[in-house]
């Protein structure tokens, strides 16, 4: 099986319910508080392990969360939703 790993650089304040639509879509999760960005404000970073098939269905549920947060900040003039990168990995596994 081809694997890939999601990173995704997300709003804190959109953190929660994103991690609720991934793991209610039985996506395995691994959450990590960063900081960055113009306003230095709090992100969170998310290391999602997926089989390539299901890139798209994790990119898609990502876009939509994201969508979300950035209409709910457009009105205070803060920036984007969010970012991510697609990784190839030979090899991950639960333990």
């Amino acid at each position: 099986m081809d694997t890939k790993v999601i990173l995704a650089v997300i709003p804190e304040q959109n953190a929660d319910s994103t991690l609720a639509a991934l793991r209610e879509q039985e996506f395995r999760v691994t959450r990590i508080a960063s900081t960055g960005g113009f306003w230095r404000q709090g992100n969170v970073t998310l290391l999602i392990g997926v089989a390539e098939r299901q890139v798209g269905e994790a990119i898609d549920l990502l876009r939509d969360q994201c969508s979300a947060c950035r209409e709910n900040r457009r009105g205070k003039g803060e920036g984007s939703g969010g970012v991510a990168f697609i990784l190839n990995t030979e090899h991950f596994e639960r333990v």
